[in-house]
């Protein structure tokens, strides 16, 4: 019990550190001050272990994102250095402005888990004339799109997300904040696997799951 206790709080280490990475590289009041944010770890099936409490909603209301995406990539299709954003209101949080940059986390060459950093964006595009009829008049729509591919920026991507919305520069500065909290958790995981001397998440996981369940 004590050596679970411990585990299972430094994983949630592993996912604050991501979140504090967010806030300092942020762009915007919106995640900086409103802290309206989140970040998880789940693992290589899509399945929640660990999040901050940045916005309770954040981790109340999601994520089937994984899951989801991994019907249109394979895991086996991922390699480091990749990650995938979008902005899917059935996936997330129920509206646009909400995206997602989801990274799978590489240690010693294998797949063990997915890091998922959400932010509410201070803008995505639509009209401010008047109130949407439809998901289209709401803004722009992001498929899964690798906005990284091992580890080397999708240039078309961010020219056409700031060519779409008001504020270019936080949004985009934003999205890039994400992808650089996915990246701390990627390292933070690999140190926290290699202090504790495990191979990877699955046994952790499976224990964090099935108290989490009960307890619910």
């Amino acid at each position: 019990p004590i050596d679970l206790e411990i585990l299972w709080n430094r994983l949630v280490l592993v996912v604050d550190e991501a979140a504090y990475a967010i806030i300092r590289t942020s762009m915007s009041k919106v995640v900086v001050e409103g802290r309206d944010f989140g970040s998880l770890l789940l693992d290589p099936q899509g399945r929640l272990l660990a999040a901050d409490v940045s916005v309770a909603s954040k981790t109340g209301t999601i994520s089937i994102a994984v899951k989801e995406i991994l019907k249109h990539m394979p895991a086996k299709s991922f390699r480091p250095g990749d990650m995938v954003a979008t902005n899917n209101p059935w996936w997330i949080m129920g509206h646009l402005n909400d995206i997602a940059v989801v990274a799978p986390l590489f240690h010693r060459g294998r797949l063990v888990a997915f890091a998922e950093c959400m932010a509410h964006m201070a803008d995505i595009g639509g009209s401010l004339s008047g109130a949407p009829r439809e998901v289209y008049e709401e803004g722009l729509i992001i498929p899964p799109l690798k906005i990284f591919e091992r580890g080397r920026e999708n240039a078309t991507f961010f020219a056409m997300l700031q060519a779409n919305v008001r504020v270019p520069s936080q949004v985009a500065g934003d999205v890039r904040a994400l992808a650089a909290g996915c990246a701390v958790m990627e390292r933070k995981l690999s140190e926290f696997l290699d202090r504790h001397d495990l191979p990877d998440l699955a046994d952790l996981g499976a224990t964090i799951r099935t108290r989490s369940e009960g307890t619910m």
